[in-house]
């Protein structure tokens, strides 16, 4: 015989007087009570999704944790309103106006809504909700109170534009590619017909035209060798590279390219798994970073360098955010110059963006450094804030499955103009 299985909690319904109990009362139903009320607390505690619950004036008469963590703000705030709340927590006027706005009209219009907000913290991040507006009734069918409930949405957001970012890159970089490969094939044309020429040819000043010649194309040349590096289309040679050591050479090199008002510092972990990549390509990458830090320091400034094993679990930080599970080694070089808008910042990894003045660079510095770095299997992520400086994260997959030391941090200051301390 089935036995019916006991309720592992109770519901309004299960404290509802049966017909020919409606006198029983006293301790034992407060009792029951108590325990509903306690379910209900630990429901609303739990509840991912940011709750609250206004009058139809707008005034807060409830708050989840989800919504707002401290709970001296969820007791201050019953009795107030979005615009008083904003005046504290700092809310954008026209976020609150438009909160106000909804509210009103779904008390006019008996209809929900569902809507997305997005805002800037007082930190500066941007943030993205979906948020549902709801009458709730009274027995006599009028809107009692509004249900607003609402869903963080900015990890998908930031994926979603991290996706449309990559597809619009694979894109433009097909087309530079194929440009560049047809347009590869002429300018070894020119070039060889112009070698011969100034073999055969002994009037000086044809000498000297074909000697220009000659050097528009080698320019030319290697415009095309960066975007076929932007658009992955470039012949590499990729081996197991110890990334810090090539952080060392190649800043060795680069140091006498900077200024002497920018000072370089390293961080490099000691036993860092190796990579699988083109070393020289890696070259070109720090050395393509070094000068756009540069460029973004004209008054001075520090350039760092920094190395180190991350590892990437099935919910990753934000700034992980895009990698897949596993173990990367990231390689982050940041700068403290005049940083970047969000608007220049979208668009920095596209070929010819370029924020310098005309004939002061050729845009495709960055663009192959996001197409050398994807190619190598890897990520590239930037933080930039106007007047604080720029930080580009690097993110390259452990090559092999051996396990590898826990690395340790090892600064290291390095004078410009002076080779670097290994």
């Amino acid at each position: 015989m089935h036995t019916p299985r006991t309720p592992q909690f109770l519901t309004p319904a299960a404290i509802r007087p049966q017909p020919g109990q409606e006198h029983l009362h006293g301790p034992s139903a407060e009792a029951t009570l108590a325990e509903v009320m306690a379910f209900y607390e630990r429901v609303m505690e739990a509840l991912p999704a940011q709750l609250a619950v206004f009058s139809p004036d707008g005034v807060y008469e409830f708050v989840t944790p989800s919504a707002i963590a401290d709970p001296e703000t969820r007791d201050w705030i019953v009795g107030k309103t979005d615009a008083e709340y904003a005046a504290v927590r700092g809310l954008p006027p026209e976020v609150v106006a438009q909160r106000q706005e909804r509210v009103q009209r779904v008390v006019r219009t008996r209809q929900s809504e569902t809507f997305e907000e997005s805002f800037t913290t007082r930190t500066g991040e941007v943030r993205h909700f979906r948020r549902h507006v709801v009458p709730v009734f009274n027995a006599e069918g009028a809107v009692q109170h509004i249900l607003g409930y609402g869903l963080d949405i900015t990890d998908q957001r930031r994926a979603e534009e991290q996706l449309r970012h990559s597809q619009k890159m694979d894109a433009i970089g097909r087309l530079a590619g194929g440009v560049a490969h047809d347009f590869n094939n002429l300018l070894t044309v020119i070039g060889g017909f112009t070698e011969c020429l100034l073999e055969d040819v002994a009037d000086e000043q044809q000498r000297t035209m074909l000697a220009a010649i000659r050097e528009a194309t080698d320019r030319a040349t290697e415009l095309t060798r960066q975007l076929l590096s932007m658009s992955r289309r470039q012949v590499t040679e990729p081996s197991r590279v110890d990334l810090g050591e090539v952080v060392r050479d190649t800043m060795q090199m680069v140091g006498r390219l900077l200024n002497d008002r920018v000072t370089i510092t390293m961080a490099l972990a000691t036993g860092l798994p190796s990579v699988h990549a083109d070393v020289g390509q890696l070259k070109q990458v720090l050395m393509n970073l070094a000068v756009n830090a540069r460029d973004a320091m004209p008054d001075g400034g520090t350039l760092t360098l920094a190395t180190a094993v991350v590892e990437v679990g099935d919910a990753p930080a934000p700034r992980l955010q895009g990698l897949p599970p596993g173990q990367w080694v990231e390689l982050t070089v940041t700068d403290t110059g005049t940083g970047m808008s969000e608007t220049v910042k979208s668009q920095i990894f596209e070929p010819f963006f370029t924020t310098k003045p005309q004939g002061k660079g050729t845009g495709l510095g960055l663009s192959t450094v996001y197409g050398i770095v994807t190619q190598a299997g890897g990520h590239i992520a930037v933080d930039s804030t106007p007047g604080w400086g720029s930080a580009f994260r690097l993110y390259f997959p452990v090559a092999g499955t051996h396990e590898q030391a826990p690395a340790e941090q090892a600064p290291v200051e390095v004078s410009v103009g002076a080779p670097a301390a290994s």
